[in-house]
């Protein structure tokens, strides 16, 4: 058995008994090479100007660009030979499997290896070869870069340096063809997501017509009726009748300011953003004042800070502040000496406006991880009204801004909400 392998192995032409090892790591490199997607596609002229370049330094009639799968060779920039070749048939197969820094055969015709080559003794009749092997930043040899003449060479040291040059320039074009691929997959990723969210807006848009149109009017309607209950049949009613009339009448009251919160919530992300200086102080102290028309005089003593213009969107600045400055009312309405602070503050070099409060507080552990989220409320509805949408409608308009905003705070002891809003 064995001698008849090693007869037929003496049966074949010098080049071919004179195959180089594969690599070690020859399946990952194959693998990494199909990650560059660059096997068999059309020519580009980045990779046409090295190869010009190669056979320009290097006065030189034939050079090539070339990748080693795992049985051909590709050429991706070919001037002067065959586009596709078998892996065995080529010199650059035996550079990827060489140590050395530039393969050389200065004569084919003297070397063993490939004195019986066909491209050798046929055309393109390679006598002269030097070829570099590209290898990537993770150490995959992928191909070469060569240069081919059809008479005895050597190299000059300059002519090394430059053709070394040059590979690195080809292994550089591929690394950026493959953070173009990545880049193009995430522009796509993203494509798709703002196309979902186009149509999930068109859904919000649907939903906000119907809950100021469909919802609104059925609750009009009990309204009225709990009201004409009232008014003509209150004598009529014991006690308890007359309690859950006015149950029915407080939630509706409860689900309309919801569903005012809730379109005020939709808006916030949809509006476009009219920028100009705004005096925040007068803003703050407008909000405050239609506070005390609509729900009387507010008990809390307000202390005043400074408090500068900001670039910003007049109308929805009006929203963070009716927020938080409710808030900061309503949650400490049950201290006897009730304070709201409000002004700004430096932290880390970035200039916050907040609001404090010494009122109820709540439970940073515990109420962190959802304390902007929709319908998420730090405490009962029977220890403070609301519909938990002010927070996620304050923090939208916030980061609408290209600001951020957060909230310190203790149970029994108050709290503080900070929040930025960039100058540019």
């Amino acid at each position: 058995m064995n001698t008849t392998n090693i007869s037929a192995t003496k049966d074949l032409p010098l080049y071919l008994q004179n195959l180089p090892a594969l690599p070690l790591n020859d399946k990952e490199r194959i693998e990494a090479l199909l990650g560059y997607c660059i096997l068999d596609t059309a020519p580009e002229k980045e990779y046409d100007d090295i190869t010009l370049l190669a056979s320009e330094i290097c006065q030189a009639p034939i050079s090539s660009i070339g990748f080693i799968d795992e049985h051909r060779q590709v050429l991706k920039s070919n001037r002067g030979l065959t586009d596709v070749s078998a892996r065995e048939t080529t010199f650059c197969n035996h550079v990827i499997s060489s140590d050395e820094d530039i393969f050389v055969i200065n004569d084919s015709r003297k070397d063993e290896r490939f004195v019986d080559h066909p491209a050798v003794v046929n055309d393109p009749k390679v006598i002269f070869y030097a070829g570099i092997s590209l290898v990537t930043r993770d150490g995959y040899a992928l191909g070469t870069l060569c240069v081919v003449d059809n008479k005895p060479r050597e190299l000059t040291k300059q002519q090394r340096i430059l053709l070394k040059a040059l590979a690195n320039q080809v292994v550089k074009l591929l690394e950026l063809r493959k953070s173009n691929m990545a880049l193009r997959a995430v522009t796509k990723q993203l494509s798709e997501r703002a196309n979902e969210l186009d149509y999930v807006n068109k859904e919000l848009d649907s939903f906000s017509f119907t809950v100021s149109h469909d919802l609104q009017a059925p609750l009009r309607t009990i309204s009225g009726f709990a009201k004409i209950l009232s008014k003509t049949y209150g004598d009529k009613l014991d006690v308890n009748g007359m309690e859950l009339v006015n149950m029915i009448d407080g939630n509706v009251v409860h689900m309309n300011q919801l569903i005012q919160d809730l379109l005020k919530f939709s808006k916030s992300g949809k509006a476009p953003l009219v920028k100009a200086e705004v005096d925040m102080k007068q803003l703050a102290t407008e909000v405050i004042h239609q506070i005390k028309l609509e729900k009387g005089e507010v008990k809390a003593e307000i202390i005043w800070q400074e408090l500068k213009a900001a670039q910003c969107d007049r109308g929805l600045m009006k929203q963070v502040w009716a927020n938080l400055l409710c808030n900061a009312f309503k949650y400490s309405s049950k201290n006897e000496s009730a304070v709201v602070e409000i002004g700004m503050k430096k932290i880390n070099d970035e200039t916050f406006y907040y609001v404090k409060d010494n009122g109820a507080g709540f439970d940073m552990t515990y109420c962190a991880p959802k304390l902007f989220g929709v319908f998420q409320r730090m405490h009962t509805a029977e220890e403070f009204e609301g519909t938990g949408v002010g927070l996620a409608t304050v923090q939208r308009i916030v980061n609408r801004h290209g600001g951020r905003i957060f909230a310190e705070a203790k149970p029994n002891e108050g709290a503080a909400f900070y929040f930025t809003i960039p100058s540019s």
